[in-house]
């Protein structure tokens, strides 16, 4: 019986284990909830340090992400394109070197209004952020409206974030000069 090796089975054992390594660490992650306040705390900007921004004043699509993070480049075209819509995309850039970030946005494009840096991780670890990346929609009170967990898709945009984005929301949101 030595030539009746299951192949099959083994390769399917292999990427079930492979999903479950990838997908354990995001259910298991603690998250921001639905209906909470975003965190309060003020970080500075990725592309001007002297210049202050915090989550609150975030309101719209909010991505935590980082140049070392392979998911943020799988979604990146997504942002991409919420901005071209005039969505209001607003970005956190998470345990990352600034240098490497912003020679990320100048390669892949900046779907960013603009991005706070949080080198040591601190707003993200208010949050419960275990794992990159991960999408908020920030309403105009401050308050988390959803959470998302892994890359966004389009079904996802289309189904959950669109809807809570008021008509006309690019005029409706603020724009970094409120800071």
């Amino acid at each position: 019986m030595r030539g009746n090796f299951n192949y099959r089975g083994l390769a399917l054992a292999a990427a079930a284990a492979l999903l479950a390594a990838l997908l354990v660490p995001l259910a298991m992650q603690r998250t921001p909830e639905s209906g909470a306040r975003a965190a309060d705390l003020r970080l500075g900007m990725l592309s001007d340090p002297a210049a202050a921004g915090r989550l609150a004043d975030m309101h719209g699509v909010v991505n935590f992400w980082a140049s070392w993070c392979v998911a943020c480049r799988v979604e990146h075209p997504l942002l991409l394109q919420l901005q071209r819509d005039g969505v209001p995309v607003f970005g956190v850039n998470h345990r990352d070197l600034r240098e490497d970030a912003l020679r990320w946005l100048d390669f892949y494009g900046d779907p960013y209004r603009y991005s706070l840096y949080d080198a040591d991780g601190a707003l993200g670890d208010a949050l419960g952020i275990e794992a990159l990346p991960v999408t908020l929609v920030v309403g105009s009170g401050g308050e988390i409206l959803y959470t998302q967990l892994g890359p966004l898709d389009q079904g996802i945009i289309d189904s959950v974030i669109r809807p809570l984005l008021p008509r006309g929301a690019s005029d409706l949101w603020s724009r970094p000069g409120g800071l």
